[in-house]
C-alpha cells in the first residue's frame, strides 16, 4: 500500500482503504481496478504485491502470470486411511481424477511416524500391491507409490541398504521428507 500512496502523492491524489481522492473528493474505490486505474496500473492479484518489482512489471505491461487451479496436472503429497488420512487410495483416485489432476502420489507416513501410524516394510509393500492393481483397473489417472518420512531419520532410513528403502527396492517414486516442527524446536533449528 506504501508504493500506492506513493505514486498516488505524486499525482496529487490520496489512497487509504476507502478509495482514491483528489482533495476530499472521492474519485474512485468501489472496486480495486479503479484505484489501480486512478495510477495508470492495471489491477493485479494480491498474490503479486510485495511492494518490490510488480509495480515496475505492471507499469511495462509485463506481470507474471499465476499458476491457477486449472494448469494442476496432480498431487504429489496425500496420505491415505493407511497412515493418517481418512479415504482409501481408490476414493482418493477418484476424487483426484474428478477434479481433473492426471497423477496423485500416495505419501503416507513411514515407519518413523508411529504417531500416525505409519507404514513399516510390509504394510508399504502390500499398499504398494494395491496401489499396482488400482493402476491397471482405473483409466485416466494414475497413482504413484511413495513416502512420507522426518528429516533427517528417513533419509538415513531411505538410503540405507534396508528392505523396505526405497533405494533397495527401486519400488518407490516418490519420497518425501518433512521436518517435525517438536524435533526442528528441541535441536534448536
Amino acid at each position: 500500500m506504501s508504493v500506492l500512496r506513493g505514486m498516488a502523492r505524486s499525482r496529487g491524489l490520496k489512497i487509504n482503504e476507502y478509495g482514491a481522492f483528489r482533495d476530499d473528493e472521492q474519485i474512485a474505490g468501489r472496486t480495486e481496478e479503479e484505484v489501480y486505474a486512478t495510477l495508470g496500473l492495471p489491477w493485479f492479484p494480491p498474490e503479486l504485491r510485495e511492494a518490490r518489482q510488480e509495480f515496475v512489471w505492471a507499469a511495462a505491461g509485463q506481470l507474471p502470470e499465476l499458476i491457477e487451479l486449472s494448469d494442476i496436472r496432480g498431487d504429489l503429497h496425500c496420505h491415505t486411511e493407511w497412515s493418517d488420512g481418512i479415504a482409501t487410495i481408490e476414493e482418493m483416485a477418484h476424487a483426484a481424477k474428478a477434479r481433473g489432476l492426471k497423477y496423485l502420489a500416495v505419501t503416507d507416513h513411514s515407519k518413523r511416524a508411529t504417531i500416525a501410524n505409519g507404514l513399516d516394510a510390509a504394510r508399504l509393500r502390500r499398499q504398494w500391491s494395491e496401489i499396482d492393481k488400482l493402476n491397471a483397473k482405473l483409466k485416466g489417472i494414475t497413482i504413484l507409490k511413495g513416502a512420507r518420512g522426518r528429516y533427517p531419520r528417513a533419509l538415513e532410513d531411505w538410503t540405507s541398504t534396508t528392505s523396505c528403502s526405497p533405494r533397495r527396492t527401486g519400488l518407490s517414486q516418490v519420497s518425501t521428507l518433512g521436518r517435525n516442527s517438536r524435533a526442528s524446536r528441541s535441536r534448536g533449528g
